[in-house]
């Protein structure tokens, strides 16, 4: 007894949707890493204790330090 088996093989044409999905995806991903990384970097610097010219926190830039 032979045993006879017959394959179909079928070759469908590339989705080119497929594509313009990943260079969308490849290109708005940093897009939003970018934002997501600056939006948590202002949120943590909003409460820092200090200004961001380089003085203290609640001192007072207008007196040059003349306590007469």
């Amino acid at each position: 007894m032979t045993v006879t088996d017959r394959i179909k093989i079928v070759r469908d044409q590339a989705a080119w949707s497929n594509f313009f999905f990943l260079l969308v995806f490849i290109a708005l991903f940093p897009l939003f890493s970018r934002y997501r990384v600056s939006a948590f970097e202002a949120e943590r610097w909003k409460d820092a204790d200090f200004l961001s010219s380089g003085a203290e926190f609640g001192s007072d830039d207008s007196n040059s330090g003349d306590d007469d």
